[in-house]
């Protein structure tokens, strides 16, 4: 679903990740791998939901051409809406469902069930803008901070192209892709080394390198790793909406199947009051 950007550093996207309540609710956080990219961040928003429970599979002799189409989460999260609404609002369908001892308190209830399952989706929802912003603050930051290294990196190899020792203690990056955490570990070795290893900087300020030029390229580093934390924050605080709202859905769902079982029953002679309720009754010939 969301498009992935190559690059070197990308890894896992906790906002992606499933739900894991298989049968029930993929979260609009899939599993993944990559960062949110622009193309991908309305898709962000659109969560994928298994298909509905009534609807068919075309058997194998063709004689059903089409499939239900799957609802998506904020469909699903509609059509409960609606049937909730038109419930509570028909005198007709109250009638009717109250001989089965659903009433209004009862339809209450599966507002106040919708109303947490919203309430959450709509923090997810703010969450997943907030994770879009601090990815980019990563790559922005670490950008930064690589065309730095790469310079003092450059110089490190003529320096000490005879020193084969010293470059190594320098020069720790092994090899062309990395995660964040195997970069910034190699890049924080490298600034340290070359502050504290004697004669490291007397041979950079040979090429006008001076020890507040590595110092600031360092600092460069930490303003990354400062980013990525912030990161990783939001990850995890999209970790917990996930499981709530697993949680709040799967009482909602509950809920609204055993409604709408209750519906098809109270409403079997009547199947303009079940549409109203979004029970689909086909016609037939």
């Amino acid at each position: 679903m969301i498009l992935k950007r190559k690059n070197q550093y990308d890894e896992v996207n906790p906002l992606y990740w499933s739900t894991g309540e298989a049968g029930s609710l993929v979260n609009a956080i899939e599993k993944g791998t990559g960062v949110i990219t622009d193309q991908g961040v309305a898709q962000a928003k659109a969560v994928k939901e298994p298909q509905r429970a009534d609807s068919t599979q075309p058997p194998e002799n063709g004689t059903n051409e089409t499939r239900k189409a799957r609802l998506t989460f904020e469909h699903k999260l509609q059509a409960i809406r609606e049937g909730i609404n038109n419930s509570l609002s028909d005198a007709s369908i109250r009638q009717r469902v109250a001989s089965y001892n659903v009433d209004e308190a009862r339809l209450q209830e599966g507002a106040t069930l919708l109303a947490q399952v919203e309430g959450i989706f709509f923090q997810q929802q703010n969450l997943s803008i907030s994770y879009l912003e601090a990815t980019r603050a990563v790559h922005s930051a670490q950008e930064i901070a690589e065309k730095s290294l790469q310079r003092f990196i450059g110089i490190a190899r003529i320096a000490f192209s005879t020193n084969k020792e010293l470059l190594g203690k320098l020069l720790t990056f092994k090899r062309k892709k990395q995660t964040f955490a195997e970069w910034l570990e190699a890049a924080r070795l490298f600034y340290s080394n070359a502050l504290s290893i004697p004669g490291v900087l007397d041979e950079f300020a040979r090429y006008t390198v001076t020890q507040q030029d590595i110092e600031a390229g360092r600092q460069l580093v930490l303003e990354a790793e400062s980013a990525k934390n912030r990161q990783s924050s939001i990850a995890a605080e999209a970790q917990v909406l996930t499981d709530q709202k697993v949680l709040s859905f799967k009482s909602l769902w509950a809920w609204w199947i055993e409604y709408r079982q209750i519906i098809r029953l109270a409403l079997k002679a009547e199947p303009q009051l079940m549409e109203k309720v979004g029970i689909v009754v086909p016609n037939r010939v």
